[in-house]
């Protein structure tokens, strides 16, 4: 099974992760979370038409098939979202880098 990981956890490749692996699992595969992460958005799309859609503050701690640490099976999506503060450190970046750009 592989995965991309997102620009909050690791580094934005493609990871692959044996049969049976958690969410815990992949994150720590895809390189970790960066310090200033958000909550964690997990979304499984069943065969029934329905979809698990969780969001959550990442716990490395949780029970392997916990809420917060499912068993990953395919097309599982995981998406490690933005705090507020790096939300607010991206906007200001946006704003002054063009300026610093001029002296």
């Amino acid at each position: 099974m592989s995965f991309m990981a997102s620009s909050y956890a690791g580094n934005g490749t493609a990871v692959s992760l044996p049969p049976g692996a958690t969410l815990n699992h992949a994150i720590l595969a895809a390189g970790g979370l960066k310090v200033l992460h958000g909550p964690i958005e997990f979304v499984r799309f069943k065969h029934d038409g329905t979809v698990d859609r969780r969001k959550f503050a990442y716990d490395p701690n949780s029970q392997i098939e916990s809420f917060k640490n499912p068993v990953l099976i395919s097309k599982d999506a995981i998406r490690v979202r933005n705090s507020l503060l790096s939300s607010a450190t991206e906007v200001i970046t946006e704003f002054t880098t063009p300026a610093i750009g001029v002296y």
